[in-house]
């Protein structure tokens, strides 16, 4: 009986500390939900319209581990309290690869700027809310 006990116990625990997200498979494009106790975050990336383009970015979600975590947006996740709680956070960035890499590359690639607007959460499946 105490074993059983335990066991439970133990489950409940498990299922506390890891966080549930939906993750979009790269291969089939098909989304699943993925549980892991390393997650620190969800994310979701909804479609957007690309600037000066007619292009529309195609909408993905993951989970986000621990340890590619930059740790700079813990705090605000953290400072909840009984009246508030930052539920999800998005922001809309740009990445201009050709001014990082200085526009050059021993094997003739080409980089593109990049558009993403990116959504993160840190509850269980909060990741839904941008489907295609």
């Amino acid at each position: 009986m105490l074993f059983k006990y335990l066991a439970v116990l133990f489950l409940y625990f498990v299922s506390v500390l890891s966080l549930k997200c939906y993750q979009t498979d790269q291969e089939s494009g098909s989304i699943h939900v993925v549980e892991n106790e390393d997650f620190a975050y969800c994310a979701s990336f909804p479609s957007i319209k690309i600037p000066d383009s007619d292009e529309l970015t195609s909408p993905h979600f993951i989970g986000v581990l621990e340890e590619d975590d930059d740790k700079s947006l813990a705090p605000l996740f953290n400072e909840n309290s009984e009246i508030y709680q930052l539920l999800e956070l998005c922001v809309y960035e740009k990445y201009d690869w050709p001014k990082l890499l200085h526009e050059r590359s021993s094997r003739g690639l080409k980089f593109a700027v990049e558009y993403h607007l990116r959504c993160l959460c840190s509850t269980d499946l909060c990741n839904n809310k941008f489907t295609a």
